[in-house]
């Protein structure tokens, strides 16, 4: 299987791969990284202005991607 081959939206499976090993982070672990409210961090997810994922109700991060969103800013 060709790993450049797009598997889900934008998201390649070699890439896939490397995320399997992420930190899933929650909101408290984010302000904490951040310096932020725990509030700050909802609205900045509600508001698409910081990667998240919800799944039900729960919002989970990948540090990788807080990261690369802090070098991007």
């Amino acid at each position: 299987m060709n790993n450049k081959m797009k598997t889900n939206g934008n998201t390649t499976l070699s890439q896939r791969l490397i995320d399997c090993n992420d930190t899933v982070m929650t909101l408290d672990d984010v302000a904490m990284f951040l310096g932020k409210s725990r509030e700050a961090i909802l609205k900045m997810c509600q508001r698409k202005q910081l990667p998240a994922h919800k799944h039900l109700r729960t919002w989970m991060l990948l540090k990788s991607e807080v990261v690369a969103w802090m070098r991007n800013r």
